[in-house]
């Protein structure tokens, strides 16, 4: 450094600098802030700050950067104030940028940038988006720049009054839309966004998939907006249509359209629609079959006890020419979504009553009978023809699960729908208990597990035999030839911990705590834990919960990392798996050892070799993205050897062969740079300096 820096109170020089200690950072702000301290030693350590050359990749030197920016608020008159703003604002905001062919800069600076201009002097921030909305010509630029100045500056005049002069005068409806969106971040109440936003809907073009999304900005600016109504009933009466026109406006009116006679005269017309009557019906669905399954279930909603909409859903059972397939669980069915809404709206009604009796009695597909059977019990309490069937079916369905393969995901979850109208019955309670508790111990992908529990949880307030039920599912698991089996899934575990909460029989969390600690026990000697590692992570975590502190939660997690090839887990989102191990490993404040180790080998997993294709790299290398998000949003604590480690280990993804070269590898660059970016602000000055020199 110049020796006329010397006299700082905070020298920049690696061994002795403070200005990236968090302790010195308000010290040092004050001042600046001070009027005793001469101007120009002021403009001299704005200086040394913003030309600060760190030696170790230019990460603290950001960092000092941002830093004089910071300062600005205490000493604005700084002479390079200006440039220092400008310079953010290049970081930040790609249009900012005075080449034509905007340079994308890394996302860790990129965001840096975005928060120091929050922490800066204001008014110039202001001013310099002003000055952009003013002057650009790009409608997308005018978007973004009023939108992110009308959130710097709440109210702001030139922000509003460009958003709404884009929104009311572009011809394109995806800008207008895009500007409605902008203008509703800043300034949600603005009289302007519900009249441009019906008038946008009257702009929609045919094939438009944006209505339903506009609709509901609509409601959520006013939920009683007079044209929106009847601007939906005009489309939804307008035939010959288009399928997405027509399928959003049915689907928003079944929101907004209560009691209302208009909107219901319209879906009841709905649920006549033929294929004749649509524009577009090439989908790899039966459209008009859709809709009508959709109108009806809207109709279900908003109409109760209509007789109008009975006579609308007993016409629609009527119409059905072919029978329904025997995967009749399957709600795309108009037939099974009106004999459904029947059940939702018809109650003590006799010519309902009187349909769905003829069907239980008559129908040829059995499926059929019992979702007519289960809707019947409900709007007509205690009738006997609709037990009786529903009693059956209790019966019969159990034995198509003797074979797996005779059994499909509709009959199981038809079973929980007879099974949920049966629990209420004295005569068939126990029947029904036990039929789904067989469904939950013989099948791991039954789609309605937590419905089956939650069922079972109606019995008593305590959730006793909901708990005890879960408890033998985690029994049922066992290890085989080394290989794990279960029927449990992940979900029933979460319930099991949303039960334990609210049980008043503390007994209870006892057990759970000797039932899971056994389940995952079971997992120790298993050649496939990796292909369970969501569902016994689930399973410490529920029991780090009930029991804090439980030594076997941060062994297990360990486990479930170290089974995990880093190969297959660049296949998995940050939402998944082993991420979700990553994320509880570190909830649970456990060694880092193994965690860095593996973060290392998902890099290491991408480095080329000749037998591997292209598609390969292509595939994997976004999960890196994925897995530095996941790091970087965390709340870790990690010690400073375990970030040494990082950021020597991927210092060698920031060469120029993973720059954008071939294309697909900068998933590589970036991701590494993220990671290491995180180190930076974790490690002091002088560590950090001492891996980059390595």
């Amino acid at each position: 450094m110049n020796e006329k820096y010397d006299n700082f109170p905070w020298c920049l020089e690696r061994e002795t600098s403070r200005i990236f200690e968090p302790e010195y950072k308000a010290e040092i702000l004050r001042w600046f802030a001070q009027e005793d301290i001469p101007r120009q030693q002021k403009e001299d350590f704005i200086e040394a700050l913003i030309d600060f050359e760190d030696g170790c990749g230019g990460f603290y030197s950001y960092r000092a950067y941002f830093f004089a920016a910071e300062a600005l608020v205490y000493f604005p008159d700084s002479h390079r104030g200006d440039e220092i703003i400008r310079q953010l604002l290049r970081w930040g905001y790609t249009y900012f940028q005075e080449k034509p062919d905007w340079e994308k800069f890394p996302i860790p600076l990129v965001r840096a940038a975005q928060n120091a201009l929050e922490r800066t002097d204001r008014k110039l921030v202001i001013a310099a988006f002003e000055e952009k909305v003013h002057t650009t010509k790009s409608k997308f630029v005018l978007r973004h720049a009023a939108e992110r100045l009308g959130k710097l500056d709440l109210g702001n005049k030139s922000a509003i009054a460009a958003l709404v002069l884009l929104m009311q005068r572009s011809p394109n409806p995806y800008t207008i839309w895009k500007a409605a969106c902008s203008l509703m971040a800043i300034d949600p109440k603005n009289s302007t966004l519900a009249p441009s936003l019906i008038t946008l809907i009257k702009k929609l073009p045919t094939h438009s998939r944006n209505l339903r999304e506009i609709a509901e900005a609509i409601i959520q600016i006013d939920p009683n907006y007079p044209t929106l109504i009847p601007t939906l009933i005009a489309i939804a009466q307008k035939l010959p249509s288009h399928f997405c026109l027509l399928r959003d406006a049915v689907e928003v009116l079944g929101k907004v359209g209560e009691g209302n006679e208009t909107v219901i005269d319209a879906l009841i017309r709905l649920t006549e629609i033929t294929p004749e009557q649509l524009l577009d019906n090439d989908f790899y669905f039966d459209s008009s079959e859709w809709l009508r399954k959709l109108a009806a279930e809207s109709l279900s909603k908003i109409a109760v006890g209509n007789e109008k909409v009975i006579a609308a859903l007993i016409r629609l059972i009527a119409m059905a020419k072919k029978p329904c397939s025997p995967l009749m669980y399957d709600d795309t069915r108009s037939y099974w979504k009106a004999v459904d809404a029947l059940g939702k709206i018809a109650v003590r009604n006799e010519s309902a009553i009187a349909t769905l009796t003829e069907i239980v009695q008559t129908h040829s597909d059995v499926m059929i009978r019992y979702v007519a059977a289960a809707s019947l019990s409900k709007i007509d309490l205690g009738n006997k023809t609709a037990i009786s069937v529903l009693s059956q079916a209790l019966e019969e369905l159990p034995k198509q699960f003797l074979e797996r393969s005779q059994t499909t995901l509709e009959n199981r979850s038809l079973l929980w729908l007879v099974a949920d109208c049966l629990i209420e019955t004295d005569d068939y309670r126990e029947d029904a208990i036990a039929a789904l508790q067989n469904t939950l111990l013989k099948f791991d992908d039954c789609p309605d597990s937590c419905a089956c529990l939650s069922s079972l949880a109606r019995i008593d307030s305590t959730y006793e035999l909901a708990i005890e039920t879960v408890f033998q599912l985690l029994r049922s698991s066992i290890v085989c030839s080394a290989l794990f089996v279960s029927t449990i899934s992940p979900n029933c575990i979460y319930c099991l911990g949303n039960y334990l909460k609210d049980t008043p029989k503390m007994y209870l969390q006892d057990n759970a705590i000797a039932e899971l600690t056994k389940f995952i026990q079971k997992s120790w000697n298993c050649e496939n834990l990796s292909n369970f590692d969501y569902l016994f992570s689930v399973a410490a975590i529920t029991l780090q919960k009930i029991d804090p502190g439980n030594p076997i939660v941060v062994s297990t997690l360990i486990r479930l990392i170290e089974a995990r090839d880093p190969i297959n887990l660049l296949q998995h989102s940050i939402k998944n798996t082993s991420m979700h191990s990553y994320c509880n490993l570190a909830e649970v404040g456990a060694s880092y050892r193994i965690f860095v180790d593996k973060i290392v080998e998902c890099f290491e997993a991408v480095l080329p070799e000749e037998n591997r294709p292209f598609h390969y790299l292509i595939h994997r290398e976004p999960s890196l993205i994925h897995l530095a998000e996941m790091l970087t949003q965390s709340q870790l604590e990690m010690p400073e050897s375990s970030l040494s480690k990082l950021a020597r280990s991927l210092k060698p993804y920031l060469s120029k062969t993973f720059y954008r070269n071939p294309p697909n590898r900068y998933h590589c660059y970036d991701a590494s740079y993220q990671i290491i970016w995180y180190c930076a602000q974790k490690m002091s000055y002088s560590a950090f300096y001492c891996v980059w020199q390595e």
